[in-house]
């Protein structure tokens, strides 16, 4: 796993990117960071299989997408769950 720019999808590149905004929190950054390995992980295997680019990429981004929707919403029922407390 290269961390060389030149060797990034646009998918994996445009991750990286939501994982700089401010606005997360440092355990959600964590865990979503711990995603993204795997993530990586994976772009690098489906590419050693000959699988083409930008599927790859497609596929990718609709894994983080639905990943992204679930965590936003296990974090809005925990702070629910927080405030009936």
């Amino acid at each position: 796993m290269s961390n060389d720019p030149k060797n990034k999808s646009g998918a994996l590149a445009f991750i990286q990117d939501r994982l700089l905004d401010p606005d997360l929190s440092p355990e959600v950054r964590e865990n979503t960071q711990r995603y993204f390995e795997h993530i990586t992980r994976l772009d690098q295997d489906l590419r050693n299989v000959g699988m083409d680019g930008e599927k790859i990429d497609e596929h990718l981004l609709e894994i983080f997408e639905d990943y992204e929707r679930e965590l936003s919403a296990s974090v809005k029922r925990v702070e629910m769950d927080m405030k009936d407390d």
